[in-house]
């Protein structure tokens, strides 16, 4: 795996979720006939339902300004039919640092308040984020690292999450990334459920994801009050997956992490999946 690559993808990832962090666009300046175009296509998308969607609409996302535009269509109105077209159309025509904005201030927003007033979310927001995923460094930045983030992320949204993350192939790199970024916060159990998918889909991480998960496990496991089936379920599918990539001292500390909060048989399917990599490589 060349570090050069590897360095590229974080700094990506870095730069993204720098960018989605901007002031809300004003018309300021925009002209009062292309405000007045804009508020008919706003009316249009806040009833859309199928269909082409307006060609004012569709040459936003090549002009200078979009986001002024974009504003004046009044994201927060439109239809879940027309933000899952609208998700296609800015996702494949933006650069990825364009597209994490158009994610974070569009996309999130919307899937988080449908969730809030439905307990679920809507098939055309969940196909917007699959949608998404296509350009897995805006993704990552606008959309998943945001919602991790928060701590008003419930288990229910961070599994809807996981399972996006699940149908979907990503690169390792950029998952590997994500992982690290998710390693720096303190264990939440919505967090640690999108940890634990990205784990199962069995990348071959690199050695600095593997030593920030090892070192995420011990730090947390320092917590009594992290001891929960997600925490153990997360140590034991780092063992399973990653076991024989684990140097000695890593597995140690797993090991004993895994005593500090002891929780029955998981823990003994944590210890017993460690030491069979030991006989294994013996």
């Amino acid at each position: 795996m060349s570090s050069e690559l590897w360095k590229d993808v974080l700094e990506k990832i870095e730069e993204t979720t720098v960018s989605a962090q901007y002031d809300e666009p004003s018309d300021y300046g925009i002209d009062k006939e292309i405000c007045a175009i804009y508020e008919k296509v706003s009316l249009i998308l806040s009833r859309y339902k199928s269909g082409k969607l307006p060609k004012a609409f569709k040459v936003i996302p090549s002009l200078n300004n979009w986001e002024q535009l974009l504003a004046l269509t009044r994201p927060a109105e439109w239809t879940p039919n027309a933000t899952h077209q609208a998700t296609k159309l800015f996702i494949s025509t933006l650069s990825p640092k364009l597209a994490s904005k158009f994610c974070h201030q569009v996309l999130l927003p919307k899937i988080q308040k449908d969730f809030d007033l439905n307990k679920k979310v809507n098939p055309h927001y969940y196909q917007a984020l699959m949608l998404a995923i296509s350009k897995p460094s805006a993704f990552f930045s606008g959309i998943l690292l945001p919602l991790c983030a928060d701590m008003r992320t419930t288990q229910r949204q961070a599994a809807i999450m996981g399972s996006v993350i699940k149908k979907m192939s990503i690169p390792v790199l950029y998952s590997a990334a994500a992982l690290i970024k998710l390693t720096k916060l303190d264990f939440y159990g919505p967090r640690a459920i999108v940890m634990r998918t990205l784990i199962e889909k069995k990348y071959s991480l690199p050695q600095s994801a593997l030593h920030s998960l090892v070192e995420f496990i011990e730090t947390s496991s320092r917590c009594a009050e992290n001891n929960t089936v997600i925490w153990q379920q997360l140590v034991l599918s780092v063992c399973v997956k990653y076991g024989a990539d684990l140097s000695p001292l890593q597995k140690s500390a797993i090991i004993e992490s895994a005593r500090r909060l002891q929780h029955g048989i998981i823990t003994s399917e944590i210890v017993a999946s460690i030491e069979k990599t030991y006989s294994i490589l013996s």
